[in-house]
Parts: C-alpha cells; structure tokens; sequence
C-alpha cells in the first residue's frame, strides 16, 4: 500500500487532519475521496505489502488444482475407500467410518506349535450359518478366535 494511504487510514491522523479541514470544504471532500480511494486499493491489492495469501496444501482452501480441499492435483494424493490404507476414519482398511461397513471378520489364533492362524470373514461363505460353523471347528481345533 503507498506510504500516503498508509499515513491517511491512520485513524489518529485522519480525526486530526479533519478537525483541521472543517472550515476548507473542498480539501474536504478531496480528503474524503482520497480516503475512498485507499480503501479501494487496500481491500484490492495487498500485494505491495507482500500481504498476500499463497496457495499451499494446508490452507484449507480447494485451489492450485487440489481435487479436494488440501488434497490431489499438486498435493498428496486424497484419502478414499480404495487407497488400502485404513484413514479419514475408517474403523478398518478402505471400509467402516465414511466407507461402506467392515465385512464381519475374526482372526484365529492357533495355540498349537506349527498352525497357522486363520482369517474368517462372513463374505466368505455362503450363508451366516456357514460362517459360524468354521467359526466354531477353528476355535474348536484349538484356535481363539476374535
């Protein structure tokens, strides 16, 4: 902003040069309009200052080609339900939160030396009750499922 707007926002300034004014009507209302006038350039062009915002992934606004608010184009890439990473909320990998819901899924742990532990999900099977079934004959088998 140039020196002489500067000096006329000055609130301080302003009140005495117009005590001073009063009685010069012209100078006043050049006065008022040269205030106007700065008014203008401070609210349109901060850049002379160096007052100026810079697109960047963190400001919280969808600009610099972003796909989402801070996310994708020149940013890191956006979370999403298919990225294999479980984020944004997500109460496992790529499902739950703002995803689709989590299959019903249990890990079960052998206590038996050399067993592998095995991963059941529902959607696995072809029915509920086949899913318990294996369920249980792991469990059953000496697994601890959860």
């Amino acid at each position: 902003m140039k020196s002489w707007c500067a000096k006329l926002i000055d609130l301080d300034n302003t009140t005495a040069y117009l005590t001073n004014q009063t009685s010069k009507g012209l100078m006043k209302n050049l006065f008022l309009l040269a205030l106007a006038t700065c008014l203008v350039m401070v609210s349109c062009s901060k850049e002379e200052d160096g007052d100026t915002t810079v697109a960047s992934c963190t400001d919280g606004i969808l600009n610099q080609n972003e796909t989402a608010i801070d996310c994708g184009g020149v940013c890191t890439a956006c979370a999403t339900c298919t990225d294999g990473i479980q984020n944004q909320g997500e109460t496992g990998v790529d499902c739950g939160g703002p995803c689709t819901a989590c299959a019903n899924c249990v890990t079960c742990v052998s206590t038996i030396q050399g067993s592998n532990d095995l991963r059941y999900c529902e959607s696995d099977f072809q029915s509920e009750a086949d899913y318990n079934a294996a369920v249980i004959a792991a469990e059953n088998s000496g697994r601890t499922c959860q």
